[in-house]
């Protein structure tokens, strides 16, 4: 009779590592993000709360600058609070316990480079809105997703 896989037997890959098949299997975190990256975090996060109050406090406001910014606002804080739980994302390759602390870190570090990002919109924005200038600068913060999101990716599958 054939012998079936059941919950209590775990899965390992082909070198013997368990391999987490469920967000409940994982681990939690186990590692501290350099200081870089609690203030990137600290910093981020003033901006996302604090910009809209000031912008509404300068009293230049209409309602197209007060529902781009409290999205772009709400996106920066989604993507810190996400920062928060690794254990939650969705990663482009298995994880098992030779590899599960650093996939997290780097999924960490790309969810903070992104909000930062969307704080660097925002600011970008708020400063075009205030001084009528260029949206030159705009490209910039957009670009930086796109390299932080390849860079952390590439990392990921690198880091298999």
């Amino acid at each position: 009779m054939h012998k079936r896989r059941g919950a209590h037997q775990p899965l390992r890959n082909r070198h013997g590592d368990l391999i987490y098949t469920t967000v409940q299997q994982r681990p939690h975190p186990d590692f501290s993000l350099a200081p870089f990256y609690r203030g990137m975090e600290i910093f981020t996060g003033l901006i996302a709360i604090g910009l809209p109050l000031v912008f509404v406090t300068l009293g230049v406001f209409d309602v197209e600058a007060a529902v781009t910014l409290i999205l772009l606002g709400l996106s920066t804080i989604g993507c810190l609070v996400l920062s928060r739980f690794p254990r939650v994302m969705n990663y482009p390759v298995m994880l098992h316990e030779r590899n599960v602390q650093q996939q997290y870190r780097y999924g960490v570090q790309m969810m903070l480079w992104v909000a930062a990002a969307c704080a660097g919109l925002m600011v970008v924005l708020t400063g075009e809105w205030l001084t009528s200038t260029s949206l030159g600068l705009f490209w910039l913060p957009l670009a930086v997703i796109f390299i932080a999101m390849g860079h952390f990716i590439w990392r990921m599958f690198k880091t298999q």
